[in-house]
């Protein structure tokens, strides 16, 4: 079977599918959106083990699924940024920025440092922080730390268009989005140093 009909592949696609459709209609058909948008990102998890129980593991999903994760999530907050400049003014588009060039950078870094291609950036082999570690060995805190980052930027977008929601959901889930932006913060620097070692190395080869 060609390696683009595997299973968890085509869960990919439908993840791809589903997001582009709900970015068209952010703006006009908020409930629509959120049902779009919440089974596109629980299908990341349905990817994943779809890939292991039918032993349809591959680099090509791994990539897909990574990309798909870090598209999604930066295409939602510049979205979400425009609902908001109007009344909280364009630090808000600022700040947007900076979270979502965080988020896709910090993964590129360690992609490139896990041996791009090679292996996953799932791995700790080469953490040596204690909250990586954890981040990347648990499979709960993991899925609980990317849950909390969505939840928060969805409870901001639906209390945009429901104030009546209140904003307990948005206080409930901003610790734990904090939490995963300080792990793609120790991410990106871990990432780095990683990369600034092996460059080290390879010029102290180069003078012997």
């Amino acid at each position: 079977m060609s390696v683009y009909l595997y299973v968890p592949n085509l869960i990919g696609y439908a993840r791809v599918a589903l997001t582009i459709y709900s970015y068209f209609i952010f703006f006009d058909d908020p409930m629509t959106f959120l049902i779009c948008y919440w089974v596109g990102f629980l299908l990341d998890a349905a990817d994943g083990q779809a890939a292991r129980m039918l032993n349809q593991c591959s680099k090509f999903g791994g990539i897909l699924d990574m990309i798909t994760d870090r598209a999604a999530t930066a295409g939602l907050v510049l979205l979400l940024s425009h609902l908001y400049v109007a009344e909280y003014g364009k630090t808000v588009a600022v700040w947007a920025a900076l979270f979502s060039g965080l988020d896709l950078v910090s993964h590129f870094a360690r992609i490139y440092c896990t041996g791009g291609m090679t292996a996953s950036h799932k791995g700790t082999d080469t953490t040596r922080n204690p909250l990586l570690k954890v981040y990347y060995n648990n499979r709960i805190v993991l899925g609980g730390f990317c849950l909390g980052q969505e939840a928060f930027y969805l409870f901001l977008y639906t209390y945009h268009f429901y104030p009546e929601m209140g904003m307990i959901p948005i206080y409930v889930s901003f610790p734990i989005f904090c939490l995963k932006q300080l792990c793609n913060a120790i991410q990106l620097m871990e990432s780095m140093q990683t990369v600034a070692i092996s460059d080290t190395a390879d010029i102290a080869a180069k003078k012997k």
